[in-house]
């Protein structure tokens, strides 16, 4: 009975290898990652995501030896964005560290609006030894810092991420359905856009970033990206599904009987209304540091005419007033500017963090048109 119940196991055990193995090969999906590996930086990609039911469509950075495992002492390191197929409607900030077979993570899942099928948005990712944040168009929806512990298993994970990453876009079908929803074959193809990409390198003495390139994909790097040719999951990677077309770097991920070739002659990439809004430099000093741009500070308060409030809390303010999208920025009583942003949307209340600024008094600039607002950090 012993030995038929093992033989039982092993034949199914084959069978389902053997299954998962035509499932992989039956569905196409596409992984771009850079050639070169960075430690700490800025990230930026302008992106339309890929979403539906069973998809993952991604940023991150990523370790390139974490796959070995312990096997070979090497640790698992990577941090995440993640748009999840059954709601486009937010998307997932993660760090993924210790090792391949025990990993901790750190899920937290942030709403957007329009949803990441709807529209462009632009996504960050920040590295720094101090901090791990995500930004979503211009503002900061989380930040983890060294030495408190963030991971669902209570362990603290920035200041274990020791060696450099690569950056990685991926579009592809997962096995959980409990995580990203049924995959929902009839769907295909599906489709990620990235509009450009942007990577900045960070000073950790002077705790500045500075652009190192930007990628606006009028044509492929091929000295600059690599793609990826593996199994993961339900689908085989393919360099065949990275293309460019429009200005636009395309992941896609089909079924059997689709011809990527056919599909991109009469794909339409979606037009992104306003592709420069948030294509802006970034200047803003890391951990409360200055820049070098400069203005009258009394300059812009006379005669400023307000059409909104400000409400100051101990780690940021809230700007009450339907804004619109424009950009801001936070300056000291020199003139000297310390934290620039962007307000998105037509929400009536926005936060902006400041956490990293020392008590004392500022000055908040909105708008093109000069809005100020003179403020007290307590």
């Amino acid at each position: 009975m012993m030995i038929r119940k093992l033989f039982a196991l092993a034949a199914l055990a084959a069978a389902v290898t053997a299954t998962s193995a035509l499932a992989a090969q039956a569905y196409t999906g596409a992984e771009l990652d850079t050639r070169e590996s960075f430690m700490y930086g800025r990230f930026e990609a302008r992106m339309y995501m890929a979403a539906s039911s069973g998809l993952v469509s991604s940023m991150f950075l990523y370790y390139n030896n974490s796959w070995l495992g312990e096997d070979k002492n090497e640790p698992w390191e990577e941090i995440d964005i993640e748009v999840l197929g059954k709601n486009p409607g937010s998307f997932q900030s993660n760090i993924l560290s210790n090792t391949k077979e025990h990993q901790y993570s750190s899920e937290k899942h942030h709403s957007l609006n329009p949803a990441a099928n709807a529209g462009y948005h632009t996504y960050a990712l920040v590295w720094t030894p101090e901090y791990v944040s995500w930004e979503i168009d211009g503002t900061e929806v989380r930040r983890d810092v060294s030495g408190v512990a963030k991971s669902k298993q209570g362990y603290e994970q920035v200041n274990t991420l020791l060696h450099k990453e690569s950056l990685r876009f991926n579009l592809w079908a997962a096995n959980d359905a409990g995580w990203v929803g049924n995959f929902d074959t009839e769907a295909l193809p599906q489709h990620q856009y990235i509009n450009w990409i942007k990577v900045y390198s960070y000073d950790t003495q002077t705790k500045q970033f500075a652009l190192t390139w930007k990628d606006d994909f009028d044509s492929f790097s091929t000295s600059r990206w690599a793609t990826g040719n593996w199994d993961m999951e339900k689908v085989t990677y393919s360099s065949s599904n990275v293309n460019v077309k429009n200005g636009s770097l395309i992941l896609s991920i089909t079924g059997p009987d689709q011809s990527i070739s056919n599909i991109l002659q009469s794909l339409n990439v979606p037009q992104d209304p306003n592709p420069d809004l948030y294509d802006q430099d970034f200047a803003g000093p890391a951990e409360g540091s200055s820049s070098s741009q400069s203005e009258n500070p009394e300059a812009f308060l006379a005669g400023s005419v307000r059409t909104f409030s400000l409400n100051v809390q101990e780690d940021g303010f809230t700007i009450n007033g339907a804004v619109g999208e424009s950009s801001w920025a936070v300056y000291d009583l020199h003139g000297v500017e310390l934290l620039k942003g962007i307000l998105f949307g037509t929400s009536s209340s926005q936060f902006v963090s400041t956490r990293n600024l020392p008590r004392g008094a500022y000055l908040l600039k909105v708008g093109r048109n000069g809005q100020a607002f003179r403020f007290v950090k307590p």
